[in-house]
């Protein structure tokens, strides 16, 4: 500890700028130091070996309540390695918020970060897959896809047993209507699939009593194929 009456001076932004002047190339300021002005120097390296690597990949975590700016300190991390060339970035964003920043001047959220443009303007080429783009490669993943969407669920099959049946005979009587996994995203596919819950020994599968089976019928009637198709 220093004495009493040692002097004590403030940090600015000049002396942390000469202290760090032989690394001013490899900093990346991530906003102002918690509770005062001088911006925050940081190093991000990338994972390969060299001047501004790491030699190893690592792993960082983010944690906070909701509102707390987890996903703006996302994107800014984000940010902070696209400036290697040589680096790619992989998001999963259930949300579509990163997708929607991917855009051209597009922002959300309270504190705007224009990841895209500011990606781009970096070299770095972005590319959107929605669940639309993904290849089925098992029937097994159609279930489990099937099984976790919104589609079950709105003909008053909830989540358990008679949903995961539901799923497999599905899947089961669309594969001896000879139909492709790589077809499974059109319309006929879809309509041969309506077509399947519509029969009487399909739904003895999953519902044995002629009370759900009515309650399960009265559904599939009210709802729109069209919707259901667009939409789950």
């Amino acid at each position: 500890m220093p004495s009493t009456g040692t002097a004590i001076h403030l940090v600015t932004d000049d002396v942390l700028d000469e202290l760090l002047h032989p690394y001013r190339h490899q900093i990346f300021y991530l906003g102002h130091v918690y509770g005062s002005k001088p911006k925050l120097p940081l190093w991000f390296k990338h994972f390969a070996s060299g001047p501004d690597g790491a030699g190893e990949a690592y792993h960082l975590g983010i944690f906070g309540k909701t509102g707390s700016g987890k996903s703006v300190l996302a994107k800014m991390l984000l940010l902070a390695y696209a400036r290697y060339r040589k680096m790619a970035l992989l998001v999963i964003d259930p949300q579509g918020e990163f997708a929607r920043d991917m855009k051209r001047h597009g922002t959300s959220g309270e504190f705007a970060v224009a990841v895209g443009d500011v990606a781009r303007s970096l070299g770095k080429q972005s590319v959107v897959l929605t669940v639309r783009n993904l290849v089925l490669d098992r029937w097994e993943l159609f279930e489990q896809i099937l099984f976790e969407s919104s589609f079950f669920e709105r003909l008053t099959v909830p989540k358990g047993e008679n949903r995961e049946l539901a799923c497999g005979i599905l899947a089961d009587k669309l594969q001896k209507a000879h139909v492709a996994l790589k077809d499974l995203h059109a319309r006929a596919s879809f309509d041969r699939g309506w077509q399947v819950l519509q029969d009487d020994k399909t739904q003895r599968v999953f519902y044995r009593t002629d009370a759900s089976r009515a309650r399960f019928n009265d559904a599939l009637h009210d709802a729109d194929p069209n919707e259901f198709f667009n939409q789950y």
